[in-house]
């Protein structure tokens, strides 16, 4: 918790000038570079493909979190079409039809208009991507976060 304070002291823009910004840039650089001297980097790719050999899923899933986090939209793309959510409006008798029959009346700027309008490629698209890299990076900054203060 003293960290997180401390953190947050260094925040406040009264304390921000230019020479603690170089500074802590500095001890980042040399942070990076203490940390490039430790690698092992002749025998690397054997350390990389036995890691890879050993742990074929985590890299699987991070691969395809990488994947959803680049290219949201391979992801949402296929989702939003599979609920019925299409180019030219909702499919008949889709989970997207049903729900504009109970939502009824649809809200401008809600959920739905938006899912919808992300499925015709507007206003909405950049809404729903940004919602798809929310829970792609959510999980993995909770367990950092995890590990971070619980060890």
């Amino acid at each position: 918790m003293e960290q997180i304070g401390q953190i947050v002291a260094q925040l406040n823009p009264s304390n921000i000038s230019t020479d603690s910004i170089f500074h802590v840039s500095k001890g980042l650089v040399t942070q990076a570079i203490d940390q490039a001297s430790q690698v092992d980097w002749p025998n690397l790719p054997r350390y990389t493909a036995q890691y890879v050999s050993e742990n074929p899923k985590s890299i699987l899933w991070a691969a395809v979190q990488a994947g959803a986090f680049i290219c949201p939209g391979m992801v949402t793309g296929p989702l939003m079409q599979a609920a019925g959510f299409t180019s030219a409006g909702p499919a008949a008798g889709s989970v997207a039809s049903w729900a504009q029959r109970y939502i009824t009346p649809i809200a401008g700027q809600g959920i739905f208009a938006h899912v919808q309008s992300a499925a015709m490629n507007g206003y909405g698209r950049t809404i729903v991507n940004g919602v798809a890299r929310g829970m792609v990076l959510a999980p993995r900054a909770a367990a950092g976060a995890w590990r971070y203060f619980r060890g």
